[in-house]
């Protein structure tokens, strides 16, 4: 059965999308994941941001082979999934945000940028 591309014009893209992102270092990805947690100010985008964000996270999750950021990508995760679930709280948003960005040292100098 074929699936009719107008029924899931979203998944094309999202997919495209996707595969380029898991394509760049991981500074880079990791700060793709921090624009999307920018774009956050309310309850309806803070969901919308938590699921671009953990697909990211699936994405890029399956590349890695070293174990120790494996398994820190996958505790991220369940956090940003406990946060859509629970809801926009602005300051978890902000705490996770700063946790994001820690994981590299080039992320890592956005930081005093998101402070302001």
């Amino acid at each position: 059965m074929q699936k009719n591309f107008y029924l899931y014009p979203m998944n094309r893209y999202r997919q495209e999308t996707l595969k380029k992102i898991s394509e760049e270092s991981f500074a880079r990805q990791i700060l793709t994941m921090a624009t999307d947690l920018l774009r956050a100010r309310d309850e309806s985008t803070a969901k919308i941001s938590y699921e671009c964000t953990m697909e990211i996270l699936d994405e890029i999750g399956q590349a890695f082979h070293k174990a120790t950021t494996l398994r820190e990508l996958r505790r991220f995760r369940e956090v940003v999934a406990e946060n859509y679930l629970r809801g926009f709280d602005p300051q978890q948003h902000k705490d996770l945000l700063e946790v994001l960005l820690n994981f590299t040292p080039e992320s890592a100098r956005q930081i005093d940028l998101i402070k302001t």
